[in-house]
């Protein structure tokens, strides 16, 4: 089932979800609004271990928050908030907490593989986007820089609008013989 996830895997994909910004912070010291939607994303779902699933060593197994169904005049108001004040500083809390120990994590693993941070970085800037093959060569141990390279040029090389040109000389063929 694609909707089941551990604890683990949640906080795995959390430290995922960090490592946009993580990497803007290392390699530029400063950071922008690129990561955006996956900072909300890991916000999301460090609530919703939280708050639905019950999983805060601090908080314990209670479901805060209940969800319903009612819309009144347009709004939206499917939250119910069954908890205190207190409470909801400390949930608060707790997903800071978690989110802060995933970005944490995922600075410990991008710092100890810097090298292939510096290189994806360099593949994106020459190549401005790349696919998942080229991705996976850069993260293997024996990838040869001089091989992706080729490979770039190759692509490259296939996206030259050569049809085009013998789109262009066709036309210029018909016209010639009308």
């Amino acid at each position: 089932d694609s909707s089941y996830m551990s604890r683990s895997e949640m906080l795995d994909r959390i430290v995922s979800l960090m490592g946009g910004r993580v990497a803007e912070k290392i390699i530029g010291d400063d950071v922008s609004t690129g990561p955006s939607s996956d900072i909300s994303r890991a916000s999301d779902l460090a609530r919703a271990m939280v708050t639905r699933y019950g999983m805060s060593d601090l908080l314990g197994p209670i479901v805060y928050g209940k969800d319903n169904d009612q819309v009144f005049l347009g709004m939206d108001y499917n939250h119910t908030k069954n908890y205190s004040d207190s409470y909801a500083t400390q949930i608060d809390d707790e997903i800071k907490r978690i989110v802060v120990e995933c970005e944490t994590r995922c600075r410990d693993i991008l710092d100890e593989h810097n090298d292939k941070l510096v290189l994806i970085g360099e593949t994106l800037i020459r190549d401005e986007k790349i696919n998942k093959d080229t991705f996976l060569k850069l993260m293997d141990e024996n990838y040869n820089p001089e091989e992706i390279k080729e490979e770039a040029e190759i692509d490259e090389m296939i996206e030259t609008p050569v049809i085009e040109t013998e789109v262009e000389n066709h036309v210029a063929e018909d016209i010639t013989e009308v």
